[in-house]
């Protein structure tokens, strides 16, 4: 489906080629009294037979092209390797759905994102025809200023008709090249952005046709050659184009400030989802979702999005290399996807370690030209974009504590982690962990291991995440820390509750930038986090499927099995940007301000209930292996049991102590028929 500004644009150029057409079938008379047969050629008579046949051989030439017979001019041109994205707009099972595809493009054309040229919508005009039309238009406006000054001299019946003529059919033809490549103008380009919403689509490169999807790695496999075999062009390529991402404007729709500011901080519209006066009830500020059954759907959106916006970037740097390299880094490209940090998992010493990727300050990279430079690691902090009149962070405050402690967010320069204490009787400048943005990453490590306050961390942050797969069936008490269950043991810790822990443990008690909503997605460590919180979600739906409804044999629960949550509701006690408190929430609630289309088509949780929509999987869904499938049938109790022996290999070290935990993760399929 096209944006209305694109379908108006053909409306009216249609309508123009109407009425151009019929007024050249009117004045076939007059033109040839008045033109034809007049011996002495003057510059009106020139003017006139320029607008109205160079309009007419340019409709017959678009027709000639658009048709396909003139395939020459629409392929892409042998030579250097770009890159293009096209979004396809289809229709599937009823539903509207949108397909990203990548084509390869002639090295420097311009590479078209969803934020750009009619954000995704690309209509392909061979550029030659475009020159052509420019050259018409830009004709037809001098020649209203040639033809005032001829046709004066001319006898009054001439002069009228030809003139009448000229400034119709000039502005009929100039009409028509507006209306139809009014999309290819810059300018107007620029007024559409403003009505045109982002479309959030996932990324298809790296798909096979028997169905695999590139993974997710957990981020130190990410970068071992021996578990990823573009392991070093990816880590090279996400550099660079994380860098890319945080160097943005903080005006543009897809700058590391803008997208992270969505979940809290600056408390702005953002992709023409209004908020602000609806939400005046709402206790929370942000578009994000806590304490709401909306929980992990929202945020697997956002983490969507910043895959795709971050991708987008790498494609612009690869489209910097030269040719051959791009030729060569092109399957690293298509097969990336962003990395998460399993926070559960432990070394030898059953140690959880902060892999060394996200706590080097300053790391090396390869630039397009070959140079090998070094700069400041871009997943070890952002930089925010300081106001050099004020010395402040526009839209980020300060915030004051419980127990009345002030955090400096509004003039840290860096996003920290476990910081010191901020002193406000002390200089700023002395402060350097807050002043120099240096994290203290080892005191992340002592909290993730030893806990911080009341919250448990080590062995018994692993037995939360076996409870939420052992012990948890049904999504709504897995989804929040506000759903009100019944007590038992399938309501230990949701998955909400433990990605809570995280956030503190990582920001710590000194309140880091990860310790707090308003800024917390600041830090390139919060999409790492929300990335393994995702594989959480993705997982439990792997094991509690939908067309499953009841396990008699278990032990843990008895009668309907709820693996989503349609039909149920849970009342937004926060609110948000766009939502007041108080608003019940279901599955169809509109997950703001995250769109399908360009349309404004908001998503809900039905929407993106399935990963595979959005091109990625996790190493422990990898279903398309051939293990699983017989006869074209799909063996999920052997694939389910595949999940829960992977489970049991990354965090079993802790089941001797939790032996009834053991038995509801190796019995879950015990019903399964």
């Amino acid at each position: 489906m096209r944006p209305a500004q694109l379908v108006a644009g053909r409306y009216l150029a249609a309508v123009s080629v109407t009425c151009f057409l019929w007024d050249c079938l009117l004045s076939v008379g007059d033109e040839f009294e008045y033109v034809w047969k007049k011996r002495q050629w003057s510059m009106s008579r020139i003017c006139f037979l320029w607008i109205r046949y160079t309009t007419i051989v340019g409709l017959v030439w678009q027709a000639f092209v658009t048709s396909g017979l003139h395939s020459a001019l629409s392929e892409p041109m042998q030579g250097g390797i770009g890159r293009c994205v096209n979004i396809d707009y289809t229709r599937d099972g009823g539903d509207s759905c949108v397909h990203r595809s990548e084509i390869i493009c002639p090295l420097g054309a311009e590479a078209i994102h969803p934020n750009t040229a009619v954000d995704g919508v690309l209509r392909h005009v061979p550029r030659t025809l475009v020159g052509v039309w420019a050259f018409v238009s830009i004709f037809d406006f001098a020649t209203v200023i040639l033809i005032i000054v001829n046709a004066l001299h001319q006898p009054y019946r001439q002069r009228f008709e030809v003139i009448e003529r000229i400034k119709r059919d000039g502005i009929l033809s100039f009409l028509i090249v507006f209306g139809e490549y009014s999309s290819e103008i810059p300018l107007w380009q620029d007024a559409l952005k403003l009505t045109r919403t982002y479309p959030i689509v996932g990324l298809k490169g790296g798909i096979g046709p028997d169905g695999s999807r590139p993974l997710r790695y957990e981020i130190n496999k990410f970068a071992n050659p021996a578990h990823n075999p573009y392991a070093k062009d990816q880590l090279n390529l996400f550099l660079l184009a994380l860098e890319r991402i945080h160097a943005m404007s903080p005006t543009e729709r897809l700058s590391w400030f803008q997208i992270c500011g969505i979940h809290g901080e600056p408390y702005a519209d953002w992709d023409n989802s209004r908020g602000g006066v609806e939400s005046a009830a709402a206790q929370w500020r942000g578009y994000c979702t806590h304490s709401s059954i909306l929980f992990p759907t929202w945020h697997r959106l956002y983490c969507a999005l910043v895959e795709q916006a971050v991708h987008e970037c790498m494609l612009q740097v690869l489209g910097e290399f030269p040719p051959a390299e791009q030729a060569r880094l092109k399957p690293a490209v298509d097969h990336w996807r962003y990395p998460y940090w399993d926070w559960a998992l432990v070394d030898e010493a059953h140690r959880i370690k902060v892999p060394e990727l996200l706590r080097t300050p300053r790391t090396p990279v390869q630039r397009p030209s070959g140079l090998i430079e070094t700069i400041d690691n871009p997943l070890y902090r952002y930089n925010f974009p300081v106001n050099p009149v004020t010395g402040t962070i526009d839209g980020i405050n300060d915030v004051i504590e419980d127990d009345n402690q002030i955090v400096p967010f509004s003039r840290a320069p860096y996003t920290v982690r476990h910081p010191e204490m901020y002193n406000p009787e002390l200089p700023f400048e002395t402060q350097t962990t807050w002043s120099k943005g240096i994290s203290d990453n080892d005191g992340v490590e002592a909290s993730i291991n030893n806990g911080e306050g009341q919250r448990p961390g080590g062995s018994q942050l692993v037995d939360e995440v076996l409870r939420l797969f052992g012990t948890m069936r049904r999504y709504p008490p897995f989804s929040n820390t506000r759903w009100i269950g019944d007590g038992s043991v399938n309501n230990y810790k949701s998955l909400e509750g433990v990605h809570n822990n995280v956030h503190v443990f990582i920001g710590g008690m000194t309140y880091g930038h990860m310790s707090e909503n308003e800024v917390a997605a600041f830090d390139p460590i919060f999409w790492m986090h929300h990335g393994n919180v995702e594989r959480q979600l993705s997982i439990f739906q792997a094991l509690n499927p939908s067309d499953h409804e009841s396990w008699p044999n278990d032990p843990w629960i008895s009668g309907t099995l709820e693996p989503w949550f349609t039909g149920r509701k849970q009342v937004d006690a926060q609110g948000t940007w766009t939502r007041p408190a108080g608003a019940e929430e279901t599955t169809e609630s509109p997950l703001t301000p995250f769109h399908k289309d360009t349309e404004g088509t908001v998503y809900d949780s039905d929407g993106c209930r399935y990963i595979n929509q959005f091109g990625y999987a996790f190493e422990e869904l990898q279903d398309w292996l051939p293990r699983y499938w017989t006869d074209r049938k799909f063996n999920e109790p052997l694939f389910c049991e595949d999940i829960i022996k992977s489970l049991i290999d990354k965090y079993g070290w802790v089941l001797p102590k939790l032996p009834i935990l053991l038995i509801s993760l190796t019995s879950i399929r015990a019903s399964y028929p």
